[in-house]
């Protein structure tokens, strides 16, 4: 007796019999009773473009594989992303997408299976390699291995014309559908030298904001010319080794920075920098007494140099702050190593409150603000650099005074007059330190 007919039209399981008739259902019946799937191209383009918004970049690309209807679609309807970042080797070219939802991967390897594609017309010529070559996806990395280098850059320009960007990094761009600003991320060990130039000529011809160099070890001749081609307006990483003896008049003029080996730079180097809003340096040669110089020049110097720095101390170098702070008025938290001074000419400087303090122990971070993003510290070490200046005037009376025979009357006024100002000084510092700072003249 069939359990499907006791009581409920739902049936809880089969008979045997059932069992045995389902076995018995040809093939050709069982095809026909497989969901069909989803006629994607038959929908109108709104409700086909709502239905892509909800894609990940991943998915995007997928998706102009299987058609080259979808391609233009997807290319008149193109998706937004907030990054785009291309890495360049001999063996892959990968894409990564930074979308709402995190970051999307793709790559296309090089490898000797069937149908390797050498020039891209269409994204539907992978569809053959997504098939019929080894292709893997895992989470929100996707991996198809039938490609040449060759084909690199006609491959680009077919993936990126599907994605637009409101953000262009150092780029102000009207569109409201441009291309995004591409980071370029090259790595060196996996590239011969010829192909590095190659491939950085072809990069400076598209959009692009920044260059990322890793991996081994870059000869001071190819670096000399990345740094001849690369404008100075745009992001620059070494994530490599770096000759000692470099030197480069536009090493330190790129608005962002990052030197993983920066044993090769000098303090004049560093006084060098202007209007810089991030740098980064590893392993540099610096100890506390080259900081200390370079904090007093940041403090004397005319012009704005940077905003955010980091430097790793030399290695070996344990951490004197006395050196480091020598000779600079500064606030200090107390029970912490956050350091405040100021620069004295605030008139022609944006950045006029420098912030230090150790992010690692060995790793300095300088940070340098305007007057209105600490209000209180720059009060305080105006008064504090005024006070200094007075009893620097009183010293320079006493030591007069002592050198000299005669009459002091005109000393003894103005040295009661500094006095009195020091005292109604150090009254106004106590008053409008409400946090209780450390203070070093």
């Amino acid at each position: 007796m069939c359990f499907s007919k006791i009581g409920s039209p739902t049936p809880s399981y089969p008979c045997t019999l059932c069992e045995i008739k389902s076995l018995c259902i040809s093939i050709s019946e069982r095809i026909r009773c497989v969901r069909k799937p989803f006629p994607l191209l038959k929908l109108p383009d709104v409700p086909l473009e709502l239905i892509t918004k909800f894609m990940n970049a991943n998915e995007i690309i997928k998706l102009s594989i299987c058609s080259y209807r979808l391609e233009l679609f997807l290319r008149s309807h193109r998706y937004k992303i907030k990054g785009f970042h291309v890495h360049l080797s001999d063996r892959l070219v990968q894409f990564d997408m930074n979308d709402s939802t995190g970051v999307s991967s793709t790559y296309f390897r090089n490898g000797y299976f069937l149908w390797p594609i050498k020039d891209v017309v269409r994204m539907e010529q992978f569809c053959k390699s997504f098939f019929f070559s080894p292709t893997t996806e895992h989470g929100n990395y996707f991996n198809i291995q039938s490609f040449s280098p060759e084909a690199s850059f006609d491959l680009y320009h077919r993936i990126i014309s599907l994605f637009f960007s409101r953000n262009c990094g150092q780029q102000n761009i009207g569109s409201a559908l441009s291309t995004p600003c591409v980071h370029w991320i090259f790595l060196i060990d996996q590239l011969e030298i010829e192909t590095v130039k190659r491939y950085l000529d072809t990069a400076l011809s598209q959009k692009c904001c920044r260059f990322t160099f890793e991996k081994g070890q870059i000869s001071k001749e190819l670096l000399t010319e990345i740094m001849d081609k690369v404008p100075v307006t745009m992001a620059l990483k070494f994530d490599l080794g770096i000759p000692l003896d470099f030197n480069h008049s536009n090493a330190f003029k790129y608005p962002l920075i990052q030197y993983t080996e920066a044993r090769w730079a000098t303090l004049n180097d560093l006084k060098s920098i202007r209007n810089v809003g991030f740098i980064e340096l590893n392993s540099t040669n610096f100890d506390y007494a080259d900081l200390n110089q370079f904090l007093k020049y940041c403090v004397d110097c005319e012009d704005d140099m940077v905003e955010m720095m980091t430097i790793e101390i030399k290695e070996g170098v344990e951490y004197d702050e006395a050196t480091l702070t020598d000779g600079l008025i500064t606030l200090r938290v107390p029970g912490i190593a956050d350091n405040y001074i100021k620069v004295k000419n605030t008139k022609n400087r944006q950045f006029v409150i420098i912030r230090f303090f150790l992010i690692t122990l060995h790793t300095l971070r300088v940070d340098m603000y305007t007057a209105d993003k600490y209000p209180l510290e720059f009060a305080l070490l105006e008064m504090l650099e005024k006070k200094k200046e007075l009893e620097e005037e009183l010293i320079e009376i006493e030591e007069a005074e002592g050198n000299s025979k005669g009459h002091f009357e005109e000393g003894n006024r103005r040295k009661r007059e500094i006095e009195m100002e020091v005292e109604k000084l150090r009254k106004k510092i106590i008053e409008k330190d409400t946090v209780g700072y450390i203070y070093k003249l």
